[in-house]
């Protein structure tokens, strides 16, 4: 069994660097933004074992359902973003915009947390941002209640 967790930890670690890496954040930067130290962001990117709440912001910031990393050390099966955030990513491919601006808006929703902080902290050019933030504000009535009014 402890073989077992070990193998689930180690591939866990491999999703979180993917997921991350699709992000396009660094360690630092992500950690930062689940609001955990960079060392405890690492030690779950190679499998070594964290506190569960330390998990729950790794679910956070990837976007991940709650309770999906548990999930997966139980069970074998792998997380994947919450079925709201794949909603909105059908949405924002489904907009007569610019595939480059949706690419940015794609970004910012796998990020997890608020995708307009996401795209304010992007290199997007300031034209792509103010575009992508009225894209969002478009489509509002679809995201989550905790993410409707930024500024509460």
């Amino acid at each position: 069994m402890a073989d077992d967790e070990a193998t689930r930890r180690s591939r866990l670690g491999q999703l979180v660097r993917l997921a991350r890496r699709q992000t396009g954040e660094t360690i630092d930067e992500v950690a930062a933004r689940a609001k955990m130290s960079p060392v405890t962001w690492r030690n779950v990117e190679a499998g070594i074992r964290v506190k569960a709440f330390s998990l729950g912001k790794v679910e956070r910031a990837l976007g991940w359902h709650p309770g999906a990393i548990e999930h997966f050390l139980a069970t074998g099966e792998e997380p994947s973003p919450s079925r709201h955030t794949d909603e909105l990513i059908d949405w924002v491919l489904d907009l007569d915009r610019p595939d480059s601006l949706k690419v940015i808006i794609i970004r910012a929703l796998r990020q997890g947390g608020d995708p307009i902080d996401a795209i304010l902290r992007s290199s997007a050019s300031s034209a792509d941002k103010v575009a992508a933030i009225e894209t969002l504000r478009q489509g509002q009535s679809m995201w989550p209640s905790s993410q409707r009014d930024p500024a509460t």
